[in-house]
């Protein structure tokens, strides 16, 4: 019979902690997606799937094969575990194996993953200490790099304009953001238009993926960034008044790849309008 010794528990006067709780404990090899796959429905396994192919080069890399040797002699089993391989041996849930890399690249053949074994397994030792060790180190090896920003707007001063960018950010060194990442730091951007052209600096944080070339944010799902923007108006068909220039502060942001911005500047010299000219524009991008 199995002994279980909860954290939380309830008690005459509700529930309680019983004891402090330290993430760590629970940290274990199978937290990694790549080592213990998850289960995909058929649409989803089709797009994934050839994101899965891509990566079938590096499982010959030396850090690779060290970090899968490191897991398989850390792994130990877990209840839910257990409970996958129950639900799997009784055709009630798809096997995880075939969405793994094993299926997904033959010519790789690393050791089967343990799927279930008749006792919970041993309590985190020495070695799931060093898994912990060594994801902190990850985390704290850090690469800088300019990453490429690109978007589209129409906007009520520019009518339609497009924007190029850089970002000044940093990444742990392991990772790989041509699935998804969030990146934070200072940048800027050019913006030309029909009507007017902006150049900005800010501060911005966004989560998103690079794409193959891992250079240029291509997919922006969630992101906000505040800046300062120098406009110059050419023309006619904005809401600013034309051939003058504006100085002001503007908000970004990005839901599902679609960008909102709004801001105020004020025109810098005199003109013949109200000075000052409120911004707003709707895109794709950040």
């Amino acid at each position: 019979m199995r002994h279980f010794d909860p954290i939380l528990q309830r008690g005459t006067e509700g529930w309680v902690i019983t004891r402090p709780i330290d993430l760590r404990d629970y940290v274990n090899p199978r937290w990694d997606e790549s080592f213990q796959p998850p289960v995909y429905s058929r649409s989803r396994w089709r797009k994934v799937r050839p994101v899965l192919e891509g990566y079938c080069d590096r499982l010959d890399d030396p850090q690779v094969v060290g970090m899968l040797e490191r897991y398989r002699s850390q792994d130990c089993q877990t209840v839910v575990g257990e409970i996958i391989a129950e639900l799997v041996a009784e055709g009630k849930l798809e096997d995880p194996d075939q969405f793994g890399f094993e299926a997904v690249c033959p010519r790789a053949n690393p050791e089967p993953v343990p799927t279930a074994v008749d006792a919970r397994g041993p309590p985190p030792t020495g070695n799931e200490r060093s898994l912990k060790e060594s994801i902190v180190e990850e985390e704290q090896t850090r690469r800088r790099r300019a990453l490429g920003l690109v978007g589209a707007q129409i906007t009520n001063t520019q009518v339609l304009s497009v924007s190029l960018g850089v970002m000044a950010t940093s990444q742990p060194t392991s990772y790989d953001c041509r699935t998804l990442c969030r990146f934070s730091g200072l940048f800027a951007q050019v913006e030309p238009g029909i009507g007017g052209g902006k150049l900005s600096v800010g501060w911005g944080r966004v989560s998103g993926s690079t794409g193959k070339d891992d250079r240029v944010m291509t997919r922006v799902y969630l992101a906000m960034g505040i800046k300062a923007t120098l406009l110059r108006t050419w023309g006619n068909g904005g809401t600013a008044e034309p051939d003058s220039t504006y100085a002001g502060l503007e908000i970004e942001f990005s839901i599902a790849r679609m960008n909102f911005g709004l801001g105020i500047l004020h025109r810098v010299g005199d003109g013949n309008r109200n000075p000052w000219v409120v911004t707003g524009g709707l895109g794709w991008g950040f």
